[in-house]
């Protein structure tokens, strides 16, 4: 069954049978749900941390320290080398080593610039996420006004159905608003 994984974690399945008791049977439904909260989602907005403090963010970074040691030993291999190959005077050796140890600087300086990007990257998106909460918000405050206008200008055998459908509608934006203060 293809719904089967998601079902067996308490999701739902509901059937819409194209009346407003059936719409209003699914809203409701979805009113009493209560999502649960990605370990991510809690770290950055319960507690406040940075992406980067994150647990998801603490293995990044432990993922990538323990890359540019491992190519930081690697550096050491070669810098030993290199000193061998000066030894030996073994020229192409030398030129090879060389070569090798500047990849492997880049890499590292790479990853550190990676690293930075990031970091730059989440604070960017923080500051667009933050304005557009607030359009949202806005946006939201406008059209129940103005939506409820246009229904009362709509004729009488329509406009009951769309009053009720709106007012599950107000019902919902109401719920989502009350559980994102309580969040």
């Amino acid at each position: 069954m293809f719904f089967k994984p998601i079902l067996d974690k308490e999701a739902k399945l509901l059937r819409h049978d194209g009346t407003i008791e059936s719409a209003h049977r699914i809203l409701r439904q979805v009113l009493c749900n209560h999502p649960m909260a990605l370990r991510i989602q809690e770290e950055l907005v319960d507690e406040c941390k940075s992406i980067l403090d994150t647990g998801a963010g603490e293995e990044l970074n432990r993922q990538l320290f323990q890359m540019a040691e491992t190519y930081r030993e690697e550096l050491r291999q070669v810098m030993q080398e290199v000193e061998d190959a000066i030894k030996a005077r073994d020229e192409e050796m030398k030129m090879k080593l060389t070569k090798e140890r500047e990849d492997l600087e880049k890499e590292i300086s790479r990853m550190a610039d990676e690293m930075d990007k990031l970091k730059f990257r989440y604070n960017e998106q923080a500051v667009r996420n933050e304005g557009r909460i607030r359009e949202l918000e806005s946006a939201r405050e406008g059209a129940q006004i103005g939506t409820r206008g246009r229904m009362e200008q709509t004729p009488d055998p329509l406009r009951e159905i769309f009053m009720g459908i709106w007012n599950v509608v107000l019902e919902v934006m109401e719920h989502q608003a009350d559980r994102d203060l309580q969040a």
